[in-house]
C-alpha cells in the first residue's frame, strides 16, 4: 500500500497534478502552497475537506503581509470556518489552525493589527507628542468606529508615569472592546 502511495505522489507531481502539498506534525498540518510558501492548518477532516476543495497559494498583498487564496478567489480560512470575515487572532495569516481563527467584522479585524514600525512605547496605539506640551496618549477606536483617545501630560505626570497611564488606558479600552491585540482572550472563570 505505501508503495503505491509513493507512486502516485511521484506520479502527480511529475504531471503537475499535485494541488497541494502538505505534511503532518503532530495535530499539526503544514501545507505547501504552488507559491512555494507554507501555511498551517490543524489534522482534522474538516481542514482536510477545505484543502482539498482548491489550489491555494500564499501572495504578499503589502510588504509582510500574505493570505493563503485559492484559485477561485476564496480565502483558506473562510473556506475552513465558514465565516465570512475571520481574523488571525495572532496577525499570522499563515496560521490557519482553528484555534487562532475568529469570526470577526470589519472593524474587530482591522482592530487586530501589528505594533507601527515607529512604535516606541511597545505597545499598539501608544505614543508620544512632542511639542509645548509634551505627553503620552493612547488611541483606539470604539464600536462604531469613532477615534478615542486620552492623553497624559509629561510635566504633571513625569515621562515614565505618563508612558505607564497612557499603556494602562490603551489596555483597558482594548479589554472592553474585547481587541485583545494578538493574544488570545482570558479564559472565563465561573467561581
Amino acid at each position: 500500500m505505501k508503495a503505491a502511495e509513493e507512486w502516485r505522489e511521484k506520479a502527480s507531481n511529475k504531471l503537475g497534478a499535485t494541488r497541494n502539498a502538505w505534511r503532518l506534525d503532530g495535530n499539526i498540518r503544514h501545507v505547501s502552497t504552488s507559491s512555494g510558501k507554507f501555511f498551517k492548518t490543524d489534522a482534522t477532516e474538516a481542514a482536510l475537506a477545505a484543502l482539498m476543495s482548491d489550489t491555494w497559494t500564499a501572495s504578499e498583498h503589502e510588504p509582510g503581509r500574505w493570505c493563503v487564496r485559492g484559485s477561485k478567489g476564496k480565502y483558506f480560512h473562510s473556506v475552513y470556518t465558514g465565516f465570512d470575515i475571520c481574523d488571525h487572532i495572532d496577525r499570522d495569516p499563515l496560521n490557519n489552525c482553528l484555534e487562532n481563527l475568529r469570526e470577526a467584522d470589519a472593524i474587530i479585524n482591522s482592530r487586530n493589527c501589528k505594533k507601527r514600525a515607529d512604535n516606541k512605547s511597545g505597545t499598539t496605539g501608544v505614543y508620544r507628542m512632542k511639542g509645548k506640551s509634551p505627553c503620552w496618549c493612547a488611541r483606539w477606536r470604539d464600536d462604531s468606529g469613532t477615534q478615542c483617545s486620552e492623553a497624559f501630560s509629561v510635566s504633571r505626570y513625569g515621562e515614565s508615569r505618563a508612558e505607564e497611564l497612557a499603556i494602562a488606558a490603551r489596555r483597558s479600552a482594548a479589554k472592553q472592546l474585547k481587541n485583545y491585540n494578538g493574544e488570545p482572550p482570558p479564559i472565563p472563570c465561573d467561581l
